[in-house]
């Protein structure tokens, strides 16, 4: 059941993914519009993936929220995390049951581990690599297991028996798969921010520069472009410079 789960939480943090490779293209991660639109969206993914969870008992349930949690936290830090946990930890509270505690707990801890690697990593500068994310998610799913120590003792060390070799197999090689895919949107995203802002200062250096600039067709001698300073010294129009 565990593996079944597993892959549901993996297909849904894989497309939770793209789409934020979407919000990231729309609204840079770097803006707290963008930062709380990505809050939004992995907290509204953890609270569907506890809709269809592994109850272990009657109101012990396993799903995908501490890779959310931890993954948001990660990448796009505190205001993306703290929005993404309110919704999840309010949705685990109303499930309710005797591991609540438990399950809340869980979220709380994904949410601070994320925020420590975050501000240590800087994520956004140095995306991390896949044995980076793999060490974060053992970390954050073997921590996750000593949160069961806030079960009765027997249901805790059943819940461990059970369940934590498959977890720590499995848990931090889907948080390298989801890692990898964020971190190479990042530097995709971020290199296309680098060219557009140099095409943006050669065309202002280009346009704004005292001396005359001509763009010439190195085969034809064609010119492509003139700056404005070679309007005013020729007394020609920009486009019969051009023809």
């Amino acid at each position: 059941m565990i593996y079944l789960d597993l892959i549901f939480n993996l297909t849904l943090l894989v497309a939770i993914s793209v789409v934020s490779g979407f919000i990231e293209k729309h609204f840079s991660s770097r803006g707290n519009s963008g930062k709380a639109t990505q809050g939004v969206l992995f907290g509204l993914a953890a609270v569907v993936g506890m809709m269809r969870p592994l109850q272990f008992v009657h109101g012990l349930i396993f799903d995908g929220r501490s890779m959310m949690i931890s993954l948001c936290s990660l990448f796009f830090g505190p205001v993306a995390g703290i929005i993404a946990t309110i919704p999840t930890v309010a949705y685990r509270i109303f499930l309710g049951g005797f591991g609540t505690l438990t399950g809340v707990s869980v979220i709380l801890s994904s949410l601070t581990i994320g925020l420590i690697v975050h501000y240590r990593m800087r994520p956004d500068e140095r995306p991390p690599e896949a044995k980076v994310l793999f060490l974060f998610g053992m970390i954050v799913h073997l921590v996750m297991l000593l949160m069961m120590f806030t079960l009765p003792w027997q249901d805790a060390i059943e819940v461990v028996k059970s369940l934590g070799l498959p977890i720590l197999l499995l848990y931090p090689l889907a948080t390298i798969l989801v890692g990898k895919i964020l971190s190479d949107q990042i530097v995709a995203f971020r290199s296309r921010e680098a060219l557009q802002e140099s095409e943006s200062l050669f065309r202002s250096l280009f346009e704004n520069h005292s001396a005359i600039k001509m763009i010439v067709e190195p085969e034809t001698g064609t010119i492509v472009d003139a700056n404005k300073s070679a309007e005013n010294y020729y007394g020609w129009p920009r486009e019969t410079i051009r023809q």
